[in-house]
């Protein structure tokens, strides 16, 4: 059988331009002195309104190469996690500031995007880290994350753990993406001291309250993994979403703050304007963004994220650039407006009947005590299971090849309940014991 792609990687092509934007001036925090940890910019005091553009902009040595990944989960198959809005819509914003050859100044093919059922741990650590990054990007090179997923507190509080669309939370520590773990391996593998962590997470579940402690999680990690981390919230519990559009408060003003400066502003000036923005918006709940550097990369929070890089653009600078949204890219769009505006869908019940409809094609071989197969696969609208794949062997080839023609003989399954996404991903369980 052939094993299907996990990841959904779109590589961005050019991209339409948004004017610049005017804003309120920020004033940038304080660079972190030798030998203190991490700490969080503060606000600044109200000042008059400025526009961003007339701020002075220092010429900036010419960065060697720039990359980014962008990933974006709003749906999540344990109910206990919750949705998280925009998060597609998210990402699609911030990959088309990055990609204009006015600000962000990333070359297209360096910019890599990956939302929902594909931005599962396996794929993630492989395709994206391994497959990529690690071969492509080097020790001067600038590396960007763009984060939007709901998260946990690991049971030791010295981890954020980045829920994937498969990650449950009784099962948080094995299911779910490690941040301190893929920062600090980023970092050792490219020995790259440029790699700044743009974290627009949400505590998971609807109970979170009390984020206190949650903070010291973020300044650990980036001290530990020697990165740069501007975070939407320093108590990792809330993700606004913006009055103005279809995003989160958080991009809204990072966008606008990148756009405003022509991509030429330092990180901690766009992250001060970030953070006196939301100030002046009065939120709801308490979000306080706060920009981590430590004193192994203090110079990065001084560098723009639109920086030139010495071997050019792909795309000119003339501003005459034609959106080319890709079919797969509008689907993003369209699922992200859909899976949120829509009620909820109870799987309850039809997660019973697949359960049944599964076992009841299942033949395992005999002479066997105990054995254990799990398996992923994705449930079209139509019932159609697609992208089977085998995820941990049972130790009998003979007993995962009756798992995977169980679900091949199973296929389609009823429909998707209505208001379902295009497509649901499943992570099966096949229990083996003689009674």
């Amino acid at each position: 059988m052939k094993k299907p792609l996990l990841l959904a990687a779109v590589f961005l092509s050019q991209l339409a331009l948004m004017p610049h934007a005017q804003a309120v001036s920020p004033t940038p925090p304080k660079a972190v002195k030798p030998g203190q940890s991490p700490v969080p910019a503060k606000p600044s005091k109200a000042t008059k309104p400025t526009n961003l553009n007339n701020l002075t902009k220092l010429p900036q040595p010419a960065m060697r190469d720039k990359w980014a990944v962008l990933i974006g989960v709003g749906r999540y198959y344990d109910s206990e996690i919750g949705i998280l809005k925009y998060a597609s819509s998210n990402v699609l914003k911030v990959a088309k500031v990055f990609v204009d050859p006015d600000v962000g100044r990333f070359a297209s093919n360096h910019v890599l995007v990956v939302t929902q059922d594909k931005a599962n741990k396996a794929s993630i650590n492989q395709a994206v880290c391994e497959d990529w990054l690690y071969k492509k990007a080097q020790p001067n090179d600038l590396i960007v994350f763009y984060i939007c997923m709901r998260g946990a507190p690991s049971e030791s509080l010295d981890d954020w753990l980045l829920l994937g669309p498969d990650s449950t939370l009784a099962n948080k520590g094995q299911t779910a993406i490690s941040l301190a773990g893929m920062l600090g391996d980023l970092r050792k593998r490219t020995q790259s001291k440029n790699v700044v962590c743009l974290l627009d997470t949400q505590m998971a579940g609807s109970n979170a309250k009390d984020g206190q402690g949650f903070g010291q999680i973020l300044k650990k990690i980036a001290e530990n993994s020697q990165t740069t981390i501007l975070t939407a919230d320093e108590n990792l519990l809330h993700s606004q979403n913006s009055p103005n559009g279809a995003s989160s408060s958080f991009v809204e003003y990072l966008t606008e703050g990148m756009k405003a400066g022509g991509g030429t502003l330092s990180l901690d000036t766009v992250a001060g304007f970030i953070n006196q923005s939301m100030v002046k918006d009065g939120l709801t709940q308490p979000q306080k963004p706060a920009l981590l550097v430590t004193t192994a990369n203090a110079d990065v929070a001084k560098l723009p994220l639109g920086i030139f890089i010495k071997n050019g653009l792909v795309q000119d600078s003339s501003g005459k650039v034609q959106q080319a949204l890709t079919e797969e890219q509008k689907s993003l769009q369209e699922d992200d407006d859909q899976d949120q505006d829509g009620p909820e869908v109870d799987f309850g019940p039809y997660m019973k009947a697949m359960k049944k409809a599964i076992q009841a094609k299942w033949v395992s071989p005999k002479g066997f005590d105990q054995k254990k197969v799990v398996t992923a696969f994705s449930i079209q609208r139509d019932g159609r299971i697609t992208e089977a794949e085998l995820v941990e062997s049972s130790g009998s080839a003979d007993i995962d090849k009756t798992a995977m023609q169980a679900l091949k003989d199973a296929s389609p399954l009823a429909p998707l309940p209505k208001g379902s996404p295009k497509h649901v991903q499943i992570r099966y369980k096949f229990d083996y014991q003689v009674k």
